[in-house]
Order: C-alpha cells, then sequence, then structure tokens
C-alpha cells in the first residue's frame, strides 16, 4: 500500500464540521491502513503557520521532497496553499484526493477576489482524483467547477452531539438556539433583525460558536444588537466542548437555522435528536434534512419578516411543536456514527491507497 499523507489546517482546533470531519479521516486511516504521514499545520511554528507566504514555501519543499507513490488527502479549502505544491505532487505522477465541505468563492464579496479564487478553486479540483462532498446539494454546488469526469463519492457526515431522545417539552416556549461560527454566510443578522420584532414574546437567544470580535460582521452584530435593544436577550457563549453545547440544546426551545450557504447541516441533525423544532433558510441542504411542518418551518432566505413569523407560529402552536419535537426524536433514533462515515472514506479511497 502506498504511502499516505493527510494534510489538515489544525487538528487543535476543531472549529467547523469540515474540519472535524477531516480529524476523523485521519484517526480512522492511521487506525486501519499503514504508511499514513499527518501534516498538522497547527503543530508548525508559529512564525511558519500565521505567514501564508511561508507557509505556502514549507508545504512546496515538503512536497517536493516526497518521491512516487504517494497519495494525499485534505480539505479543499486549503487549496491556497496546497494548490502548487499538490500540481507539482501530480507533475511527479502522484495522486490527491480532497473533501469538499464548502465553496470559497461565493463568499467573496469582492468582484475581483471571487473570480480569483473562483480559478484557484476551478485549478485544485481539476488535478483532484477524488472528490468527496457530504450532500447531494453539495456536489450540485460544486458542478460549477466542471467536476463531471473526477470520481465523485458522496458521504454524509455524522453529528458530533446526540440528544439520546433527552427532550423537554414546555408550554411557555421562550429559548431559541443558534450553533455555528459567526460568519456572514451563517445569516446570524437575519435572525437578530427578526427577533428585534419579536419583542413582545420575551424570547431569548443563545449563540455557539466561534467568534472574531475583530472582523467587521462581529461589529455589524453589535450594531443590530444595540439598534433593536436587544443586549438582554442575546448571550454570546464562544466555541463550546460537548458537555456545554449539550447544556444549550437540553435548554432550547426551537434552533433556528438562518444560513445563506452551507453544503451539510450538521448541527440541523444535531438539533433534531434533542426533539428540538427547526426554523430554517430554504437553502438546497437544507430542505436535504428538513421537511417544511414535519422537522419544523422553512423559510425564504434573507427574508426577515418570514423568519420571524415562523419562529411566532412556533412559539404560540404548541400543538405543532409537540408534533415536531416527537417527530424529530423518532427520525433520529437511529443515527449514523464517525465510525460509518471512517469506514466510508475508507471504501472511497481504497482504490487510490492501493496504486
Amino acid at each position: 500500500m502506498m504511502k499516505t499523507v493527510i494534510v489538515h489546517r489544525d487538528l487543535q482546533k476543531l472549529k467547523t464540521g469540515g474540519s472535524y470531519y477531516l480529524a476523523n479521516t485521519i484517526w480512522h486511516l492511521r487506525d486501519k491502513t499503514a504508511n499514513v504521514e499527518i501534516v498538522d499545520f497547527g503543530a508548525l511554528p508559529a512564525g511558519i503557520r500565521e505567514n501564508r507566504f511561508l507557509l505556502a514555501i514549507y508545504v512546496c519543499k515538503l512536497f517536493l521532497e516526497y518521491g512516487k507513490g504517494v497519495f494525499t488527502f485534505t480539505n479543499h479549502n486549503l487549496y491556497f496553499y496546497l494548490l502548487v505544491p499538490l500540481l507539482l505532487h501530480r507533475a511527479k505522477g502522484n495522486r490527491y484526493g480532497c473533501a469538499c465541505h464548502l465553496s470559497q468563492y461565493v463568499m467573496r464579496r469582492n468582484f475581483f477576489m471571487k473570480w480569483f479564487e473562483f480559478l484557484c478553486e476551478f485549478l485544485f479540483l481539476q488535478g483532484a482524483s477524488i472528490i468527496i462532498v457530504p450532500s447531494k446539494s453539495a456536489l450540485q454546488q460544486f458542478s460549477v467547477f466542471h467536476i463531471k469526469r473526477k470520481k465523485k463519492v458522496i458521504i454524509n457526515p455524522a453529528p458530533n452531539i446526540v440528544g439520546q431522545g433527552n427532550a423537554v417539552f414546555r408550554k411557555k416556549a421562550h429559548r431559541l438556539l443558534f450553533v455555528g461560527n459567526i460568519e456572514r454566510r451563517k445569516g446570524l443578522d437575519v435572525l437578530l433583525m427578526a427577533l428585534g420584532s419579536l419583542q413582545d414574546l420575551n424570547l431569548h437567544l443563545d449563540i455557539a460558536g466561534s467568534i472574531n470580535a475583530e472582523s467587521t460582521y462581529f461589529q455589524e452584530i453589535k450594531r443590530i444588537i444595540a439598534l433593536n435593544k436587544l443586549g438582554r436577550d442575546v448571550s454570546f457563549h464562544g466555541l463550546l466542548g460537548p458537555k456545554n453545547l449539550v447544556s444549550l440544546y437540553q435548554k432550547a426551545d426551537i434552533f433556528v437555522f438562518p444560513s445563506r450557504h452551507e453544503t451539510y447541516g450538521m448541527v440541523l441533525v444535531e438539533a433534531m435528536s434533542f426533539g428540538l423544532p427547526i426554523v430554517a433558510s430554504a437553502i438546497p441542504t437544507t430542505i436535504e434534512i428538513v421537511q417544511d411542518g414535519i422537522n419544523g418551518i422553512i423559510y425564504e432566505t434573507e427574508d426577515c419578516e418570514a423568519l420571524a413569523a415562523a419562529i411566532r407560529k412556533l412559539t404560540s402552536t404548541n400543538r405543532l411543536r409537540r408534533k415536531i419535537m416527537l417527530n424529530n426524536i423518532t427520525n433520529t433514533e437511529n443515527l449514523r456514527t464517525w465510525n460509518d462515515v471512517g469506514e466510508e472514506n475508507l471504501r472511497a479511497l481504497t482504490p487510490f491507497l492501493q496504486r
């Protein structure tokens, strides 16, 4: 079996579903196959890790040192650092694959940066031998890169937190939960503007996710909170470990997912496992997981008024909320595990690992 190299951004800081997915793949391949090398950017000296130019040079040097008979696997969002090294790697007769969890170019607001990102992603994906995506909608989103001839595999992630039927129904629903990093694509601004029109309901919003306090988006979030006088109605908890996150899921009455762009909603499955009714934007990924009126309520993406109406409907209709809670518990009794995901990845990658 050939040498396998897996490149990860930072194994000590698993902040996203995509980073956890790749970490799980690493652990599984390391246990099941021989000759696995892990390149963890998080373990590099800070001077290299925090400088994009130096990091790119470091990776080029690393890949130039490898001989033939090497298969590399990584998350495709590292294409900025790995594009040149891996194309050089291919020129030496080696192959690489990637897990594609989120396209980067769609999140750029600057026109020129958007198309530069698109070009880089296109070249990176064209060089890949296998592309693994987390959902059907993700495959559709990545089709813009003309990957029809590439070997593609859909492998849904497993949830990190599982409720195991520990659902609590409260006659008065007043606690909302948002789980996700504080960034524009997650749509927290839309949720806060909707919350501003629901102050008669005495709602409280818990926010769990990584925060960049210096970002312009977080400054925008703080302005929306101040403008709508929501200071006492919103709690930022930051990035939480499993135990504390479980506590928030158990305290919540409604889970809100206002994302603008996703390739899989891992937190939707987590929330469902706790029996939480869901209010979610009508993006393709959500519609794969949530059935309107069955698992929650789907509203038109970006529509603050529609989001507010959906939250009001769930808080005021106990019968609907209870029905959704029971549906979600039933639908998540036999959830897939990360071992399942690891085995599926191993099966998908084995033809490349054996060459």
